[in-house]
């Protein structure tokens, strides 16, 4: 269990534990609010473990604070995003992510905050050409390394002519068909090009890991099955980089906006 062994180094660590239990305070103050998990990995290592945090209504200024977010940062986020008092898929909250590394015996957690909004604020992007049903509502995040904000931008890719060069793009078309995905949310940044791809079926995702036939995430992945009921979602990849993502959601999820509390789930281990 290679891999649920490093997970748990870094999630169990007493530095995210802290920051996790912050925030998951302030949740239980929300009569609305959701948080997951996933994992960044390679051929033979946790990359990161990512925990997300999603608010319906305006956190508090502790919070704001502790995400190291300036006036600059509040302009951006509250011009363009709005509280709401449901979930659904267009409006999935202000999510509060942590990316948490293991480097050198040190963990390392880069903070971001992620939100959807209806206008196109930081453009449309450059390495493809939107069509009619890509014109979702796009999305923001600011995630905060060491000496730079990493700003991207997000975009939800439904046609079939985008979602095929996208696959194309990326290399991934021996592993997966367009017409698998309902969604993809591809995203851009100066750092680089990211993809996750929305799929139908979990069956479909367990087809895509088989391809990949990477043992330690499929182990990883039947561990949290096995001990929370938890299924894979969402495959991502990274333009011409061998790490790869994998969230782990409720089976419902594939089924309907499900109000996901799952990181609650690994504080009782």
């Amino acid at each position: 269990m290679k891999f649920a062994d490093q997970f748990d180094t870094i999630f169990y660590s007493s530095k995210v534990n802290e920051n996790v239990r912050l925030i998951l305070n302030e949740g239980s103050a929300h009569d609305l609010f959701i948080n997951y998990f996933g994992v960044n990995y390679n051929e033979t290592d946790i990359v990161s473990v990512k925990l997300y945090f999603s608010f319906f209504e305006r956190p508090s200024e502790n919070i704001l604070s502790e995400f190291g977010i300036n006036e600059k940062h509040r302009g951006l986020i509250f011009t363009n995003w709005m509280p709401s008092k449901r979930y659904d898929f267009i409006h999935q909250g202000l999510t509060l992510g942590l990316k948490c590394y293991l480097k050198n015996n040190e963990i390392i957690i880069n903070k971001y905050i992620h939100f959807r909004t209806t206008e196109f604020a930081l453009g449309f992007p450059d390495e493809i050409k939107l069509l009619k049903e890509d014109r979702n509502c796009p999305g923001i995040c600011l995630e905060f390394h060491e000496e730079v904000t990493e700003v991207k931008k997000y975009y939800y890719i439904t046609s079939a002519e985008n979602k095929s060069k996208i696959i194309k793009n990326f290399g991934i078309e021996a592993i997966v068909k367009h017409n698998d995905i309902s969604m993809i949310e591809y995203t851009e940044s100066e750092l680089g090009r990211k993809i996750n791809l929305a799929v139908n079926r979990a069956d479909t995702v367990k087809t895509i890991l088989m391809k990949e036939n990477n043992k330690y995430i499929l182990d990883l992945s039947s561990y949290f099955f096995r001990r929370y009921n938890l299924y894979f979602f969402a495959p991502g990849y990274r333009i011409s980089s061998n790490t790869k993502s994998i969230y782990y959601v409720p089976k419902m999820v594939y089924y309907e906006n499900y109000p996901l509390q799952t990181i609650n789930l690994l504080m009782h281990k």
